[in-house]
């Protein structure tokens, strides 16, 4: 594995690991954009690649052809029955790219019948195009970033979506899956896990209706340096009230 994958999670290849995840076992991971690039239209403060340059206008997204032959590589060097999962995230938002739906497609039947797990992390950012929507149909879980504290939902001030949209297009994913980051800021300063913010937050969750949900903070060295872990009293009380308030799974990964 890269160096650089260890120390700041920044993948060094299209095809990174496996590393153990905390959430999810044993995980070969797969980047749909260039080594050393970010090719995300967000721009979340607590990104641990926020420090990363997009990629040249002229260089063109990375090839089907390319992902495909990668991680045939990878899958041929790795013990599939020691493996877990493999988890589509990286240093790019995987629904952006054009070949997203294709790729998953021929990802699942690659991995069919060998017990591997498909799983994606998405801002679903192009999950209003029809074909990448149905390519969920081959994936084991989906878990969509739905953030406190923006007040236009999840950080989509920082995209090309109203909160009208983003309400729209998440609530049309099947067994939807949510992650939600939260932060405080060093010095004091407010970050995104007030009481307030929780309430609007419950208010989303309710409106979109997820059946499982996810709770973390901040533990890779961010975009923003203020930023930093809330603590973990902070989680458990997020995860009981949420508990307590939706009939839905909330597990605290952190």
């Amino acid at each position: 594995m890269p160096a650089a994958d260890r120390a700041d999670h920044v993948p060094g290849s299209l095809v990174y690991g496996p590393v153990d995840s905390r959430r999810f076992g044993r995980s070969l991971g797969v980047s749909f954009s260039e080594p050393g690039f970010r090719a995300c239209r967000w721009g979340c403060p607590y990104c641990q690649l926020g420090h990363l340059g997009a990629p040249p206008a002229d260089a063109g997204p990375v090839s089907l052809a390319r992902l495909q032959a990668e991680t045939e590589h990878a899958l041929a060097m790795t013990d599939l029955a020691a493996l877990d999962v493999v988890t589509l995230a990286g240093g790019g938002e995987p629904t952006d790219h054009p070949d997203f739906a294709a790729y998953v497609r021929w990802l699942a039947d690659r991995l069919a019948g060998s017990g591997v797990r498909l799983v994606l992390l998405t801002n679903a950012d192009g999950l209003g195009n029809e074909d990448n929507l149905a390519a969920l149909a081959h994936i084991a879980a989906a878990y969509v970033k739905w953030d406190p504290g923006a007040p236009q939902g999840s950080w989509s001030a920082l995209a090309r979506s109203t909160r009208v949209d983003r309400y729209v297009l998440v609530s049309a994913i099947s067994q939807l899956r949510i992650q939600s980051l939260l932060f405080a800021r060093d010095g004091g300063l407010p970050g995104n896990a007030s009481d307030e913010d929780r309430q609007r937050w419950l208010s989303d969750m309710r409106r979109i209706g997820p059946v499982e949900i996810h709770l973390t903070t901040v533990d890779r060295r961010p975009g923003d340096a203020a930023l930093v872990a809330v603590e973990p009293a902070v989680l458990a009380h997020w995860a009981a009230t949420t508990r307590e308030a939706l009939d839905v799974e909330v597990r605290v990964c952190a």
